[in-house]
C-alpha cells in the first residue's frame, strides 16, 4: 500500500496539495498532540472543528494509514521540523 504523505499532501513545493493541505509549517498551525491524534485515528476526529473546516476545502477524507505508535511519533517529530 502507498503510505506516502505526498500522494495527497505537499511539503513546501514537493508533492500534491489537491487532496490535503500543505504540511509545511503544520506544527505551527496545530499542536503536536492534535497532529498525533489525527494521524493515529482520523475517523475519531471527523467532528473536530479544525477537521470540519479542512473538509470543506479538501473533501477527500484523511485515511487511517495504519501506522504503529512509533511510526506516528517519528512522523510527528519530523513534521515538527518542517
Amino acid at each position: 500500500s502507498d503510505r506516502s504523505c505526498i500522494t495527497c499532501h505537499a511539503l513546501g513545493a514537493v508533492g500534491s496539495s489537491t487532496a490535503g493541505p500543505n504540511l509545511a509549517g503544520v506544527a505551527k498551525r496545530q499542536t503536536l498532540e492534535w497532529i498525533k491524534m489525527w494521524i493515529s485515528n482520523p475517523d475519531k476526529m471527523r467532528t473536530d472543528p479544525s477537521v470540519v473546516k479542512l473538509g470543506k476545502q479538501y473533501p477527500t477524507p484523511m485515511p487511517n494509514m495504519g501506522l504503529s505508535e512509533a511510526e506516528v511519533d517519528d512522523l510527528v517529530a519530523y513534521l515538527k521540523g518542517v
